[in-house]
């Protein structure tokens, strides 16, 4: 018998530990437009909208219920102070800078939830009942497949998260569907919405308590939903159906994964 002390096992997957190992990453980074980071206007009328409100620090708001953004794992007031109205409740309106520092903050996340195994991914879910029908499909994807090549070279295959994804929907179902299959692929994710739109905000208590890294999950609110699309990919639908294939089933997760993960070949040498 033997057994290699070095050898990491680790849920059918080996990995193999040696000095000189090279990795060949093939890239499909996404890009948020450059005008997130080149047109500080976001939108030169809002001041002048009838359906906001300025709140001061001073100010007391009584029966009444104010949503705030969500990124760096937390709450977070809109820098200028600024909500709309939408049934009886106040939601932030987001501006160019909260815009920035919450696509920041998903960056971050990122760079962590990225580097997390599948199975670490969906422990932090597993609290969560609603996505117990969806968890079985990660699996698919979680051991390491490769070859050896002339008895020299060993070539494992692998995936890796694609970036921050953003996410718009008016049905919730789809919303925690996509949700679900993007952080499990190892994506963070930016939410958005308006009066529209699905409004998830509801939920990121119960994702933080679940032990998510900040800014993994983040959320962006505005009067006009277009104002923030327009900073961050322009048309929705052809910016989802890049990674989203449609319904819940077997091969829509399995291609919606492929699409929301990028290739990773590692060569190890044998000698």
């Amino acid at each position: 018998v033997f057994i290699n002390t070095y050898m990491d096992f680790r849920g059918g997957t080996v990995l193999w530990i040696c000095k000189h190992t090279s990795v060949i990453q093939i890239s499909n980074e996404i890009t948020i437009k450059d005008n997130l980071y080149q047109n500080e206007s976001i939108n030169q009328n809002q001041e002048s909208s009838t359906n906001l409100i300025h709140l001061s620090p001073v100010v007391k708001i009584n029966d009444i219920s104010v949503g705030n953004l969500f990124y760096d794992g937390a709450w977070q007031k809109p820098i200028k102070g600024m909500y709309w109205k939408h049934n009886d409740s106040l939601w932030a309106n987001a501006t160019h800078t909260d815009i920035k520092k919450c696509y920041q903050s998903a960056k971050k996340g990122l760079k962590t939830w990225s580097n997390i195994s599948i199975n670490a991914r969906v422990q932090k879910f597993v609290l969560a009942a609603m996505v117990e029908k969806w968890i079985k499909f990660a699996y698919l994807y979680k051991n390491i497949q490769g070859y050896i090549e002339n008895e020299m070279i060993e070539v494992l295959f692998t995936r890796k998260a694609l970036d921050v994804i953003i996410l718009r929907q008016e049905n919730e179902n789809i919303l925690f569907f996509r949700l679900m299959q993007t952080l499990i692929a190892g994506n963070s994710v930016i939410v958005i919405f308006d009066a529209n739109f699905c409004n998830p905000s509801s939920y990121y208590d119960m994702f933080s308590k679940c032990g998510m890294p900040p800014g993994v999950i983040n959320l962006l609110s505005h009067e006009n939903i277009s104002t923030l699309e327009s900073k961050l990919y322009g048309n929705y639908t052809m910016y989802a159906n890049r990674y989203f294939l449609k319904g819940t089933s077997l091969d829509a997760y399995i291609g919606s994964f492929k699409n929301l993960t990028t290739p990773k070949v590692i060569t190890i040498p044998l000698q």
